[in-house]
């Protein structure tokens, strides 16, 4: 997602948890031109069931290509990008939906009846 002045935020959503890093641009003399500084933040969920799954939701007409490194075997083509991601079965009764609105990341926890709200921890 982009951010204001020169800063922003890359987002990783795996099985067991979420990957952010923020990155900003920070002014330098004008000989060393800008320093890009960034922070990681790892988010993991904590006791999921061991059924939980990731799912794209909405699909966009844009794809993208990752080329990794010299090796082709890990390059990736015409990957698909969603409007939403939903981590399904999270915990039981309980599902978890990321999606951006307005320039920013946002999730909703999707609690069905029965669901136990003290089953969600994240680390």
């Amino acid at each position: 997602l982009p951010g204001d002045q020169g800063s922003g935020a890359t987002f990783w959503f795996m099985a067991e948890g979420l990957r952010v890093v923020l990155s900003r641009t920070q002014a330098t003399t004008p000989a060393q031109g800008q320093a890009l500084e960034q922070l990681g933040l790892t988010i993991r969920f904590l006791g999921l069931s061991p059924d939980a799954r990731v799912e794209g939701q909405g699909m966009l007409s844009g794809k993208v290509n990752y080329f990794l490194g010299r090796d082709p075997a890990r390059w990736r083509q015409n990957v698909p990008t969603f409007g939403s991601i939903l981590y399904r079965g999270l915990y039981p009764d309980t599902d978890l939906r990321y999606y951006g609105k307005d320039g920013r990341l946002k999730y909703d926890f999707i609690l069905r009846p029965g669901a136990n709200v003290e089953a969600i921890a994240l680390a």
